[in-house]
């Protein structure tokens, strides 16, 4: 189950949205005329590397991760999704999920508008942890659990609901880009290992959210 403002973001797919932009650059470059001279030995120089970086560790929980889907945001901005391997984006248990924004763009209120979104969907909701961090950057994170899901407030049936979920979030802003990263659970039943249950679960959650951060490009 994810919320109705993450839902209305379209979803495409990696390999479509490579294959989309490859044909799209392609088409920006007219051909040469006929006749007309070939430069040899012309190197271009290199573009110059990303003055930033997001970390994100995708070894979380001790499995492997890959991506899942993703594309660009209306707007502006790029999001991308990876659940542990062997899951699909159809059927998971858990999806990591970043949101790239242009700086212009808050990413505390993008961020506001996911969890509001949760919140209309959701019987029981309430945020078990929050904090801000001011330095290096600043980052704010939230921990935030949802209970018995309203299906009316889902149109679509192909949206996976399942009776309990929960979202460890972080925002982050730099100086190129702003960005508001999360990584979601759900599932009918709360197993002891969970991390709503199991301190040393909710210990892992913690130490993952900490290690995404921002790093100088290079």
């Amino acid at each position: 189950m994810l919320p109705a403002a993450y839902m209305n973001m379209r979803r495409v797919p990696l390999r479509a949205a490579a294959v989309l932009l490859t044909a799209a650059v392609a088409g920006c470059v007219p051909p040469a005329p006929p006749g007309a001279p070939v430069r040899t030995g012309v190197v271009p120089a290199p573009p110059a590397p990303p003055a930033e970086r997001l970390d994100l560790p995708l070894h979380a929980g001790g499995v492997t991760w890959q991506p899942a889907g993703g594309g660009p945001l209306p707007g502006g901005g790029d999001m991308q999704e990876y659940v542990p391997a062997g899951q699909t984006i159809a059927d998971w248990s858990e999806m990591i999920t970043t949101l790239a924004l242009p700086p212009e763009q808050d990413p505390s209120a993008r961020l506001a508008a996911i969890l509001d979104g949760l919140r209309g969907a959701c019987k029981s909701y309430r945020v078990i942890k929050t904090s801000v961090q001011d330095a290096p950057y600043p980052s704010r994170n939230l921990l935030a659990r949802c209970d018995q899901p309203n299906e009316a407030a889902f149109s679509d049936p192909n949206i996976l609901l399942l009776k309990h979920e929960v979202i460890w979030a972080k925002t982050l802003e730099g100086r190129v880009q702003n960005y508001v990263v999360w990584r979601a659970w759900h599932a009918d039943k709360v197993s002891p290992d969970s991390v709503l249950t199991s301190s040393a679960t909710r210990q892992e959650w913690q130490d993952w959210v900490d290690q995404v951060s921002l790093a100088k490009g290079g």
